[in-house]
């Protein structure tokens, strides 16, 4: 794949293809998480937040990475940090096995966590930068729950048609409670 997604598609072909069977935008009993935002803009963003109370928080796909970007409100202004996907292979024992991870891009933390809830949690008791007291504390959702902005992600149109993505592999799809987008 190229460094930098060219278009929409291709960043919705990534989630689809490396995202989707690992789920780390849903919660244990198969619903996807509140602070879980598709393909949207800085700025969509910033206007989403700007008037909830410090400490709220999202994480959408980036639009200009193959990864996504933790949103929140700060005592200053909104803030954007970068997280980044790694997925390598690791030697475990004799075995290759897929490692999966995600990690702030660029900066001090070099912290892997192999799932998105896992950097919340951290956030949530500690401040996300050493010289603020910044912490996750309330989830932004979508605007309209009938048509969450990430919608477009598990749904493909065909021929005028709507069909829930067929990117969720079997192997996945049976470690998974029962699958429920809210579509």
């Amino acid at each position: 794949k190229p460094l930098l997604p060219l278009t929409r598609e291709d960043i919705r072909q990534w989630f689809c293809l490396s995202e989707i069977p690992y789920a780390t935008f849903r919660s244990p009993n198969g619903q996807i998480y509140p602070w879980f935002h598709g393909i949207i803009s800085r700025s969509y963003t910033e206007q989403l937040l700007c008037s909830k109370p410090i400490g709220t928080y999202l994480i959408r796909i980036n639009e200009k990475i193959f990864g996504y970007a933790l949103s929140y409100r700060a005592s200053d202004h909104c803030r954007h940090l970068l997280i980044e996907v790694i997925s390598s292979p690791k030697r475990n024992n004799s075995r290759i096995q897929q490692q999966h991870a995600y990690r702030f891009l660029g900066g001090a933390k070099n912290e892997l966590f192999s799932q998105l809830n896992q950097l919340i949690e951290k956030y949530s008791n500690i401040p996300i930068r050493s010289n603020s007291t910044d912490v996750l504390r309330y989830p932004c959702g979508q605007l309209d729950t009938q048509k969450p902005d990430y919608a477009d992600l598990f749904i493909e149109n065909l021929n005028n048609k709507q069909y829930e993505s067929i990117y969720i592999s079997l192997e996945a799809a049976k470690s998974l409670p029962q699958l429920n987008t809210h579509l």
